[in-house]
């Protein structure tokens, strides 16, 4: 069984991973952004 101080443990650790997973998002949707921009110019 776990304790409180492990599930405030296991949230922190869950927020700073997704905290950083929306960077990733983000950083991928402006890639997506300028593949986009580049395929519509050359058309």
């Amino acid at each position: 069984m776990t304790t409180p101080l492990d599930l405030d443990t296991l949230r922190l650790d869950l927020s700073v991973k997704a905290k950083n997973g929306i960077y990733f998002v983000l950083a991928a949707a402006f890639v997506w952004l300028a593949i986009t921009l580049a395929w519509t110019l050359t058309a």
